[in-house]
């Protein structure tokens, strides 16, 4: 196998995956097949991205709408994938060994059942104080959703510091994805040191 040189790795990598349900719709299957397929692939690329060294991942699980306009059998079917494999993956030795955050990111609290919900939280909290990697999950996220949230953020912080300016690190601040490198970007940036 070829030695990769790991100064040549992207710092953050995000996955929008796409096309679950056309390639279920080909084989006949239900689109929560394809759901199930891409989440096996999903194992699969966080698998790679821990052996190959990517200090940030990110995986987008579906936007605010794909969640609640979408048929209510796929949707259920989507929420018990997601707990299944939050659970499996806060059982997973490379989490701890890699020392891999993990933030679940998004309006996902308003809409995941209870199951899908707690499996997420007890493997953010798990992972809390890990420093080396982030794995990031975006669900039921739109970044319209990420903008108005700042924004209310910034405007009720402004109402008790009145000397508050609007900064980038002010927005920032309050985004949701704060801390996160840009994606794709220099591998040198925002990285802890190792």
């Amino acid at each position: 196998m070829t030695q990769i040189d790991k100064n040549l790795l992207p710092n953050h990598v995000a996955i929008v995956p796409d096309g679950n349900r056309r390639w279920a719709r080909k084989r006949g299957l239900a689109d929560w097949q394809g759901h199930l397929y891409g989440a096996e692939k999903t194992r699969e690329q966080i698998q790679a991205a821990f052996d190959l060294g990517i200090y940030c991942l990110s995986w987008w699980g579906g936007s605010w709408s794909n969640l609640t306009e979408r048929s209510k059998i796929e949707v259920n079917n989507l929420f018990r994938i997601y707990a299944k494999y939050f659970r499996e993956l806060s059982r997973k030795k490379e989490i701890y060994k890699h020392q891999v955050k993990v933030n679940v990111i998004g309006r996902w609290r308003e809409i995941l059942p209870t199951k899908a919900k707690m499996a997420a939280i007890e493997l953010e909290e798990a992972t809390k104080s890990h420093n080396q990697r982030l794995l990031n999950f975006f669900i039921a996220y739109d970044g319209r959703d990420e903008m108005l949230s700042a924004v209310k953020g910034i405007i009720k912080e402004s109402r008790r510091n009145k000397s508050l300016k609007a900064t980038k690190e002010v927005l920032e601040s309050h985004l949701w994805t704060v801390g996160l490198p840009p994606v794709d970007s220099d591998r040198q940036r925002q990285r802890p040191a190792q």
